[in-house]
């Protein structure tokens, strides 16, 4: 579902899924959240998820709040189908958003 690498300072979580629903969000939320507890800079990498639904926005959410204060979130390769969910939603003025796991990652390292 997840693969899960530390860059320096930085957790990066890729998620492996083609979509983020209902069907995978618990799965999701559950291995995140053990990843990121005591984190306080991360990335989403969401290049792979085609699909994404108000429960896998819901578990996106839900991760962040296991997370230190004072660091930063990014999320970056998302597809047009979740960039459209995040644009409806404004989820672009909550999380940082890069095209690739790169700029993710050197945006976080600034802060």
């Amino acid at each position: 579902m997840m693969q899960v690498e530390r860059d320096d300072d930085v957790i990066v979580i890729t998620v492996d899924a083609a979509r983020l629903d209902a069907g995978s969000a618990t799965a999701f939320h559950h291995g995140a959240s053990q990843a990121l507890k005591n984190e306080k800079k991360a990335v989403f990498d969401l290049s792979a998820v085609g699909f994404m639904d108000s429960t896998g926005v819901g578990a996106l959410v839900g991760v962040t709040k296991t997370m230190r204060k004072g660091g930063g979130i990014a999320v970056c390769g998302l597809t047009p189908a979740v960039k459209t969910v995040f644009t409806l939603l404004r989820m672009d003025m909550m999380f940082k958003v890069k095209p690739d796991r790169t700029a993710a990652v050197a945006l976080l390292r600034e802060t």
